[in-house]
């Protein structure tokens, strides 16, 4: 079992700006992340990785968690535009489908755990520049810190600030249920393919 750190950032479109939490509200909301196929590590990605998400700027805070149900996915055009919706800058054609997407509402920040050695994690080795270590889509992190992460945010978030929630039709589109391509990545629906009803459910805290 691998563990992952997914640097997101903002982007914009003809529609206009997004942030990089509006980004993850949307994707983790969806169960479907974009990458590019030669992302550095996409490869090293499997079924079952544990995934902690930081936040960029304005946030700059680890965002949450999900795990990896389907690594490398393929999208035909049709589900590529489903996915994206509205905003163009969400197009994709490849990805990771996701699972069990913890979204934190008062989310850690990254220079508030720098300053206290039992909070710091041990990947930002150089606290001057703590930026270069999130550098890059797809980054590896050690199983000690996305654990104590987690438990910082855990603290950060009592559990009657949390609530459950099941993927519906009205919050995103149905999710993947891919298929093998036989070179190691998954391929989306085709036409014609029956959409089997998803067994994923996904848990996210509030946001505003």
């Amino acid at each position: 079992m691998g563990y992952w750190l997914f640097c997101v950032t903002g982007d914009r479109d003809e529609v206009g700006e997004l942030s990089s939490e509006d980004i993850f509200r949307f994707r983790s909301i969806q169960g479907f992340w974009g990458v590019e196929r030669d992302a550095a590590n996409v490869n090293n990605v499997k079924e079952g990785d544990h995934i902690l998400f930081y936040v960029g700027a304005p946030k700059m805070a680890f965002g949450g968690t999900a795990i990896i149900e389907m690594p490398r996915v393929e999208l035909h055009e049709a589900r590529s535009i489903e996915l994206a919706g509205t905003r163009p800058c969400f197009k994709r054609y490849f990805g990771c489908e996701l699972r069990d997407c913890v979204r934190w509402e008062n989310a850690p920040r990254v220079e508030d755990l720098l300053h206290e050695q039992s909070k710091k994690p041990s990947f930002i080795t150089n606290i001057n520049d703590w930026q270069c270590h999130f550098q890059g889509a797809i980054r590896d992190l050690p199983k000690a810190d996305f654990q104590k992460i987690v438990k910082i945010a855990n603290e950060m978030n009592p559990r009657s600030k949390s609530k459950r929630s099941t993927l519906s039709s009205s919050s995103a589109p149905a999710p993947l249920r891919p298929r093998s391509t036989g070179n190691g990545s998954r391929s989306g629906l085709r036409r014609g393919d029956p959409r089997r009803p998803s067994k994923r459910s996904m848990s996210a805290t509030s946001q505003a």
